[in-house]
């Protein structure tokens, strides 16, 4: 363990003009961190709108500022499902920690120091969540092993499922984004775009980065997602309140966003962010009544394309967690990760992890009869309809 660092919670009156510039200094780049762990995000977080308000923390070697980084607390629940579908979940309350560009990401103490830390911050927590860790990282490997703070610190729970996270990182792809894709799929996407804008009359994607511009962006963006199947099935995903959290984002230089317009109207959107190299794609949504005619295609391909330029100055694009087809579609590089959670030992937590497990072999026993007799996808199909 490294003893000769000391974590310590910051709370908004903590950090001085001289401090913040110490953070910034440490994550400036050409370090890879998340952008969740810059000071950028943790101050525009403050402002109203923003919806998880990120706790900050530094790690100080003697009077030495050496690092920082944000944790979140929500709510959260172990869920009971079957074909994905909950049947019933016991709320907990999480701390979430942010993978990958973690800030101390080649020393394994120091994350084990971190998450002490998060423990004894927030007693309140029954788990911290390690979200987005590469199943290829050193950390998952010795989480699995449950090293970290040592065998009977924490229960550890393995997650039952990875998931693919998408990239556009092909760096001899810069300035030819298009090559990407054979021919046949290069002249497909451009008839979707020629088709798009006769259809409209003409067509526009406009780019969003300025704090004036930010209204506009909100406005236009919360048009579409009331009309598309997410927003219809959970809810406007982008909100008008959330006007002074992404102003903020844009006076730190990472507020970055698309619209793409059919004549005046807007049809779909990008909401995104950028921090050095990096473009985050963080949520997207478009009209479901134009869904025939690709809207999400013609903007993913020609924001992709204008993005990954010399130009742009940008290397690598994220797509954040999640496996739509699409994504792999658009994509050049993939990796599996997982979340990972660490819990209080408390007899309570033992008797639901264990009842969540033995729920899960049951499960998973059901799902292997049924792929034998060939009725799974009948009774997924029956289970979510219900």
């Amino acid at each position: 363990m490294s003893t000769d660092v000391e974590f310590v919670r910051l709370r908004p009156e903590d950090l001085t003009p001289e401090l913040a510039a110490r953070w910034r200094a440490l994550s400036d780049p050409p370090n890879e961190y998340h952008l969740c762990h810059t000071y950028e995000w943790y101050d525009a977080n403050q402002k109203d709108g923003a919806s998880t308000k990120w706790t900050a923390f530094g790690a100080k070697r003697g009077e030495e500022w050496v690092g920082f980084f944000c944790a979140s607390v929500s709510e959260s629940s172990l869920k009971f499902t079957v074909a994905e579908k909950p049947i019933f979940e016991i709320p907990l309350k999480l701390s979430t920690l942010r993978f990958p560009g973690f800030p101390f990401e080649q020393d394994h103490d120091l994350c084990a120091a971190a998450v002490a830390k998060i423990f004894a911050t927030f007693p309140e927590i029954a788990g911290v969540n390690i979200h987005a860790l590469p199943v290829e990282s050193p950390y998952y490997q010795r989480l699995y092993g449950k090293v970290i703070g040592g065998p009977k610190r924490y229960l550890h729970f393995a997650p039952f499922k990875r998931r693919v996270r998408h990239l556009v990182a092909d760096e001899s792809l810069i300035d030819q984004y298009d090559q990407r894709f054979s021919s046949k799929s290069r002249n497909t996407l451009k008839r979707k775009t020629k088709k798009f804008a006769a259809t409209h009359g003409s067509m526009e994607v406009r780019e969003f980065r300025r704090a004036d511009e930010v209204e506009q962006f909100l406005n236009d963006a919360y048009e579409v997602t009331i009309r598309s199947w997410q927003g219809k099935a959970f809810g406007p995903r982008v909100r008008k309140e959330q006007l002074a959290f992404f102003q903020a984002l844009a006076d730190a230089g990472i507020f970055l966003s698309y619209i793409l317009y059919g004549g005046d109207k807007p049809i779909a959107f990008i909401l995104g962010t950028r921090r050095g190299s990096t473009f985050y794609y963080d949520d997207v949504g478009f009209d479901q009544d134009h869904a025939d005619e690709s809207p999400g295609s013609v903007l993913l391909f020609d924001v992709l394309t204008r993005l990954y330029t010399t130009e742009y100055g940008i290397k690598k694009i994220d797509f954040e967690f999640g496996e739509a087809p699409y994504k792999a579609q658009f994509a050049t590089n993939e990796y599996e990760e997982v979340d990972y959670f660490l819990y209080r030992r408390t007899l309570k937590m033992r008797l639901l992890l264990l009842t969540l497990a033995v729920y899960r072999k049951v499960v998973d026993g059901i799902v292997f009869v049924l792929e034998k007799t060939n009725l799974k996808a009948r009774v997924k199909k029956l289970i979510r309809a219900a």
